[in-house]
């Protein structure tokens, strides 16, 4: 025991390797337990760092995502605007494109509603001209008529008083006969 020592106040034996060993081990423990700590409180401190980094991410992400969905919604109002504004415009453009057509439709039905006015109008007047045309006629026939009565009844009456100069002159007569056969014969032989 080459390596022991007497306590001098107790008599105690100590192995000086052991004891010097304890030492070592006690300084390199608290050494080892400080920089234990010390990387402890490092981990912790980054750990904070990394929670707060966490923390003001999430708040940023979360900022991010607010001004995200503002934009969004925005975008979306701003879309929806135009396209109600192109919708309107369309509709706009479809109703003047519709009131366009009725109203050339309307022109144009008026000018053959005027045609057709105008049309029936010469045709009454045709028919008016027809009307008063028959009635001339009528009339110029009827007049021919009396006028052809007249001389009909003229030509009775004078074949009538002739027919009794005849009978009065039935020899007149019979010459006159003659004389109307030779007459047509003359004529019939030209």
């Amino acid at each position: 025991m080459a390596n022991d020592i007497k306590c001098p106040n107790c008599g105690h034996h100590f192995d000086v390797e052991n004891v010097l060993a304890a030492d070592i081990e006690l300084k390199f423990e608290q050494q080892y337990q400080q920089k234990l700590q010390q990387s402890l409180d490092k981990v912790e401190t980054e750990k904070k760092q990394l929670q707060e980094a966490q923390q003001k991410f999430d708040e940023t992400r979360k900022n991010a995502n607010e001004i995200f969905a503002q934009k969004l919604q925005q975008e979306k109002q701003k879309l929806e605007t135009e396209r109600q504004e192109q919708l309107r415009k369309s509709i706009a453009a479809d109703f003047e494109n519709q009131l366009k057509m009725l109203e050339t439709n309307n022109k144009d039905n008026e000018e053959k509603l005027k045609e057709a006015r105008k049309k029936e109008l010469e045709f009454l007047q045709k028919v008016q001209e027809l009307k008063n045309r028959e009635d001339e006629l009528e009339i110029t026939l009827q007049k021919k008529l009396q006028q052809e009565r007249e001389l009909l009844t003229e030509q009775i009456r004078k074949q009538e008083g002739e027919k009794n100069q005849l009978k009065g002159n039935g020899h007149a007569v019979e010459i006159k006969r003659t004389a109307d056969t030779v007459g047509r014969t003359k004529e019939a032989g030209r």
